[in-house]
């Protein structure tokens, strides 16, 4: 028996804010999965965040090995909400994850934390929650790096999350770690506006621009 998925994906964003490309995702959930497939699937995932790729077949015994993966997986169901509503923005999720025992500093398996997160979709309170639960390992945190090498405050600057930037830097990150591609967050916002027209059509001025601009001259006296 085949299901219609060429492999079951989390539902994550890449940059700009846009759905994983990937593979050629389908809004459409589990319609095409037999019956018992899609209860145990949702049973595992809770299949609110997993979407079906539609661009082949795989049969379902593949479908299983995904799931007992994803069933001994080290990561526990609390961590998971924490990432799952920090990338929502929910606050509320976000501290009954904590409450319920989730660490501030779990990662994703991207190497990317809660507040990767948080910062990326420009969230300050959820930023303060994260932090104030991490205690003693807030620096850590602060300074964590993905699998990118990007910290919470690339993530702030290169989304133009002002008001996330502001926030974090009243923790005095280390502005001048560097990316794999060798960008401190500065250099990461300087190189988006070597792209960034000052203004658009009809002489409209580019809001992403002064945005950018305005974070560049925050972090410009903090990276000298």
């Amino acid at each position: 028996m085949n299901a219609f998925a060429h492999r079951w994906i989390e539902l994550h964003r890449s940059s700009y804010g846009s759905f994983c490309k990937q593979c050629a995702l389908s809004r459409k959930k589990f319609d095409s999965v037999p019956l018992f497939q899609r209860q145990r699937v949702q049973k595992v995932f809770r299949n609110a965040i997993y979407f079906l790729c539609t661009s082949s077949e795989t049969p379902t015994d593949e479908i299983d090995e995904t799931i007992k993966e994803a069933q001994g997986s080290e990561m526990s169901r609390v961590d998971s909400d924490l990432l799952k509503y920090a990338l929502m923005g929910n606050v509320l999720g976000v501290q009954q994850a904590l409450a319920g025992g989730a660490k501030a500093g779990v990662k994703d398996k991207e190497g990317r934390t809660a507040l990767h997160l948080a910062s990326a979709i420009g969230v300050p309170s959820i930023c303060e929650i994260l932090l104030k639960a991490a205690g003693e390992l807030a620096e850590v945190c602060l300074n964590s790096t993905d699998h990118l090498g990007l910290t919470p405050l690339h993530m702030a600057a290169g989304y133009c999350r002002i008001s996330t930037v502001e926030y974090l830097l009243l923790w005095n990150p280390d502005v001048n770690i560097r990316n794999q591609d060798g960008y401190r967050p500065i250099d990461l916002v300087a190189k988006l506006l070597e792209k960034e027209p000052k203004r658009t059509l009809f002489f409209v001025a580019n809001q992403r621009y002064s945005t950018l601009q305005e974070i560049y001259n925050i972090l410009k006296p903090l990276s000298e």
